[in-house]
């Protein structure tokens, strides 16, 4: 019979991990995710939903090795996928917006202040949340986007 009194049940208590080799792992696949826009960066390539690629590499790698990278990676694959997907959504409805905001006279579409601030923000708290996941998964301690679709569960 078992008289500790501190055993909770799976689930409800958020641990912190002490194994620094997860824990790098597991901030790697947070952080792997703006590799994906290297190619876009450096060669100009536009590769739609490569940054799904590294944070996923990670997923398979180590997911039977530790339990915590599994979690990790699995948060950091899925918010790349929405990331993905709000991106194509967004610069849809640039597109949509700027095919009515052109001026023909001089043959170029006309770019407001406001969809340059969105993007700008946009991509700046896409950094930040995948830096803060990082930092978090490096100190042990679960971590769990603001926005994120789960498809991987």
């Amino acid at each position: 019979m078992n008289t500790e009194s501190n055993i909770q049940p799976v689930g409800t208590k958020k641990t912190i991990s002490t194994n620094t080799e997860a824990n790098l792992w597991s901030a790697i696949a947070h952080i792997s995710g703006i590799a994906g826009w290297m190619p876009l960066f450096a060669f100009q390539l536009p590769l739609i939903g490569f940054s799904i690629v590294f944070p996923l590499f990670v997923f398979l790698l180590k997911k039977a090795q530790f339990e915590e990278v599994e979690q990790h990676a699995k948060e950091a694959v899925n918010f790349q996928i929405t990331s993905t997907l709000l991106f194509m959504a967004f610069a849809f409805a640039i597109a949509v917006i700027n095919k009515g905001a052109s001026d023909p006279s001089l043959g170029i579409k006309v770019v407001t202040f406001d969809m340059v601030a969105a993007v700008i923000l946009s991509l700046l708290s896409y950094i930040a949340f995948m830096i803060v996941g990082a930092i978090n998964a490096y100190k042990g301690k679960p971590y769990q986007y603001l926005v994120n679709i789960r498809f991987i569960k």
